[in-house]
């Protein structure tokens, strides 16, 4: 039997979206059974600290702060 993923959720950026402090909001893309859709996180994130592979925030403390 095989083991079909139905449900996943992806953390993303949008550097297009850049503001002028240099932050850009989060996404996240959530699938279920092919349909997906995204949603703003309403949080702005330094683009160097993220970690697009992992979707988390490089550091710890105070330099893995939002």
């Amino acid at each position: 039997m095989k083991n079909a993923q139905k449900f996943s959720v992806l953390i993303w950026t949008d550097k297009r979206k850049t503001d002028s402090q240099g932050l850009v909001p989060l996404y996240a893309r959530i699938t279920y059974l092919s349909k997906r859709t995204e949603i703003s996180l309403g949080r702005k994130v330094d683009p160097k600290k993220w970690d697009a592979e992992s979707g988390y925030l490089k550091g710890s403390g105070q330099d893995g702060a939002w």
